[in-house]
């Protein structure tokens, strides 16, 4: 029996286990390198440059348009600038979707940091950079839709993924199941409402003849929102209903709303937070 044993152990030790490590690599690693290769072929062509803007504080609004691009309010873009580096791809929220109206995308970005500064540069007094556009790829935001009201807070450039909420709800709210929206937008300068103030005074001005939509108004106050407040507000006037929170901003002020998300003292009304990136 020991000889047997023996020459069992000779006989196994002589077989080493063949490598399966290529198995579960290989799976993962295939998919990877095909949505690399989508990509690439998706955003294989530059986009044409229709206009750039510079607003106050340092934001420059930037139009472009690309054959067959369609987007969502809330999505954002990946764009890849080679002349200022081709390795470095940035993401910016979409500010304005393609429309049967209008066929440019746009987005506005703030000048901070090396990349921004040299992409400034190329694109003022006259464009002369050739751009790549990616995507287009969802985002929380677009959850806005799904809420028969929802409250949209924003902080400085933050305002980004909700202007283009408000340009489709200015085309038109027939296709959205949401019926109120609240909109706050905090800046600590009051030359950053110029950013978006064609738009803010449209939805103003905006007569809407159906009976269930309400006319809009707007406020503006100077200092901290009173957040406990406002959530105590829309609480009473929308009583067992559930409202989507949506904030693009701060930590400080992120982490506020959702504290009072998770408050149970508003009339029954449900508050569910949803956080939108933010640097």
């Amino acid at each position: 029996m020991e000889e047997m044993d023996g020459a069992a152990g000779r006989r196994l030790g002589s077989n080493p286990t063949h490598p399966e490590t290529w198995l579960w690599v290989s799976g993962p690693l295939c998919l990877y390198c095909a949505e690399r290769l989508y990509r690439y072929i998706r955003s294989n062509s530059p986009v044409t440059i229709v206009a750039v803007v510079r607003h106050p504080c340092d934001v420059i609004e930037l139009r472009m348009l690309k054959k067959d691009f369609k987007a969502h309010p809330g999505q954002y873009i990946v764009l890849n600038c080679p002349s200022v580096s081709s390795f470095e791809n940035h993401p910016f929220t979409l500010t304005a979707c393609p429309t049967e109206k209008k066929e440019t995308l746009g987005i506005h970005l703030r000048v901070v940091g090396d990349w921004t500064e040299r992409f400034t540069e190329l694109l003022l007094p006259e464009p002369g950079a050739e751009l790549y556009v990616d995507g287009p790829f969802g985002s929380p935001s677009q959850e806005v839709f799904n809420y028969e009201v929802s409250l949209c807070v924003a902080g400085g450039i933050g305002v980004t993924p909700f202007a283009c909420i408000l340009h489709a709800l200015l085309d038109g709210w027939r296709h959205f199941r949401l019926r109120r929206l609240y909109f706050v937008w905090v800046c600590r300068e009051l030359q950053s409402f110029y950013w978006f103030a064609e738009l803010l005074c449209a939805l103003h001005h905006k007569n809407i003849s159906e009976e269930r939509y309400r006319p809009l108004s707007s406020r503006l106050l100077i200092g901290r929102p009173r957040w406990k407040l406002l959530f105590e507000e829309i609480g009473k006037t929308n009583k067992h209903k559930r409202v989507g929170v949506f904030c693009c901003g701060p930590k400080g002020i992120s982490k506020t709303l959702h504290r009072l998300c998770n408050s149970d003292r508003y009339s029954g009304t449900t508050f569910e937070f949803n956080k939108e990136s933010f640097s």
